[in-house]
């Protein structure tokens, strides 16, 4: 038996634009400045030949961002199984990770700026080994769904510790999902 975690709590729609935030204002920038530019200024008209080919170029770039990270949030996979956490993540080439839940240490979450922005939050999942810190987090979840994910996550390590067991039952992660469903 498994738990689609990535079902149950899903990314944000907002994380492709949150992720590409940065090429938005790039555009919004260029359109600043094609706006503001004198039409009595000498060169302006080669100025403005050179920022539309830009603007296009920003836009292009900005609307291949939002498909990419659009792809990659509906390609991302975490989930338990077992007796452990899986992520996969990757549009073509998958990358897997797989964290036994008896060595996680903790479960956290946190925002940057931009997330506050947005509404977004990230989960992290630490355990004792280093690739946990690169690849043991999700990005861009809904506030809602990063904590109910951080108590799902929570309660299931409780449970473990609490039962002084190596590993989790099923039994344990349907009761678990029943009662969060």
């Amino acid at each position: 038996m498994s738990v689609n975690l990535s079902k149950l709590h899903p990314i944000s729609s907002l994380y492709p634009f949150r992720k590409t935030i940065w090429v938005f204002i790039g555009l919004v920038l260029i359109l600043a400045l094609i706006k503001n530019i004198d039409p009595k200024y000498e060169h302006s008209e080669l100025v403005l030949t050179l920022l539309f080919p830009t603007l296009a170029l920003f836009s292009l770039i900005w609307l291949s961002g939002v498909t990419y990270y659009s792809l990659k949030r509906a390609s991302y996979f975490y989930g338990i199984d077992d007796s452990q956490l899986i992520f996969i993540r990757g549009i073509i080439i998958k990358e897997r990770g797989y964290f036994q839940l008896s060595r996680i240490t903790e479960v956290y979450v946190d925002r940057s700026l931009v997330d506050l922005l947005f509404g977004l939050y990230s989960l992290h999942v630490s355990t004792p080994t280093a690739q946990s810190d690169k690849f043991a987090r999700i990005e861009g979840l809904s506030e809602s769904s990063a904590l109910a994910l951080q108590s799902h996550l929570s309660t299931l390590l409780e449970l473990k510790r609490a039962k002084n067991q190596d590993e989790p039952t099923y039994q344990d992660l349907g009761a678990m999902v029943s009662v969060a469903g």
